[in-house]
């Protein structure tokens, strides 16, 4: 039974992989050619039919992996997820999935009322913790931080998940140190192409830095948009810089290459730990930093299908 899991675990993410190397547009990777349409609920029923156990466990978290990879189907998934029971020690596999598939369908404050709900009904407090940690996070992207504060607190002070005490901790700093207006933290690189990369050198020019990875699908949704705004200033406006969480030189190199990168490229090669992802508390690809000419962040955008949004608030401020 597991080999047989593992086969089709395996050709599952192989035929998604392969339609992400041929899907270019928005279209493309929302649509209905996606296989994970398909996939998902398969995935999610296999859960239900062999719970409790790790292949179950496992086809559970593909199952919502794969749904937060699309839109339109958070209704599908709020009326899915009432069979999962508050005691089964699965809610820390899903936790992060949740408000994505909510956000993709512009329900934020549906995403946020279940997490809220799920938060203090689900029984084992690792579960309860990767809930409460998403509720934080949504809540510190409203603007309300104090609440989300509170969360991130009571997350370090139940300490049941190293992984979210840590990324609690990130989130803190964040709300201290990252907030519009304030000093973008400096940093000094070397490049992929053996460059030094100050950023305080780039001080009078509008700075864009930009945090993805060559495995992130739905990063290549804002390539266009880099390649234009690399073309539209001149190095004197604009300073783009991007940061990758890659471990594989020749792979990143590579892409590089082919996606007609010109722009100076920094990758530490510890993956998300990378000194300046925990600096600017980077936790999902891509994601922008924008900073004005004075050194000041002006705004963090997270999300491949937010190119406007970005070409239009370097335009604001160039």
């Amino acid at each position: 039974m597991q080999s047989e899991y593992k086969a089709w675990n395996k050709a599952a993410w192989e035929e998604v992989h392969g339609f992400y190397d041929s899907a270019t547009t928005a279209e493309d990777f929302y649509g209905p050619a996606n296989p994970q349409h398909r996939l998902a609920p398969e995935f999610f029923e296999f859960y239900r039919r062999n719970r409790p156990g790790r292949d179950a466990t496992h086809a559970l978290s593909n199952a919502l992996v794969m749904w937060s990879n699309l839109k339109g189907v958070s209704h599908q998934v709020q009326q899915e997820i009432r069979h999962i029971s508050i005691e089964e020690d699965v809610w820390e596999e899903i936790a992060s999935d949740l408000p994505r598939i909510f956000c993709a369908d512009d329900r934020e404050e549906e995403g946020l009322a279940l997490l809220r709900d799920l938060a203090e009904r689900v029984v084992p407090l690792k579960g309860r913790t990767a809930l409460l940690f998403e509720l934080s996070t949504g809540l510190m992207e409203k603007g309300e931080a104090t609440e989300a504060r509170e969360g991130f607190d009571r997350i370090i002070e139940w300490n049941a998940s190293e992984k979210h005490v840590i990324d609690a901790r990130g989130y803190i700093h964040e709300l201290d140190h990252l907030n519009p207006g304030q000093p973008a933290p400096l940093f000094t690189k070397d490049a992929v192409d053996g460059a030094s990369i100050d950023l305080a050198g780039f001080l009078g020019r509008v700075v864009l830095l930009h945090f993805w990875g060559t495995s992130c699908g739905f990063c290549k949704l804002i390539y266009p948009d880099l390649r234009s705004l690399f073309q539209e200033y001149s190095v004197n406006d604009l300073a783009l810089v991007g940061l990758s969480y890659d471990q594989d030189p020749e792979s990143l190199r590579s892409t590089i290459r082919e996606q007609r990168f010109t722009w100076p490229q920094i990758c530490e090669g510890n993956g998300w730990k990378d000194e300046v992802f925990r600096l600017y508390n980077v936790r999902f690809a891509p994601t922008a930093y924008v900073i004005d000419r004075s050194g000041s962040i002006a705004r963090k955008i997270t999300g491949g299908d937010r190119g406007d949004e970005l070409r239009e608030l370097v335009r604001s401020l160039a």
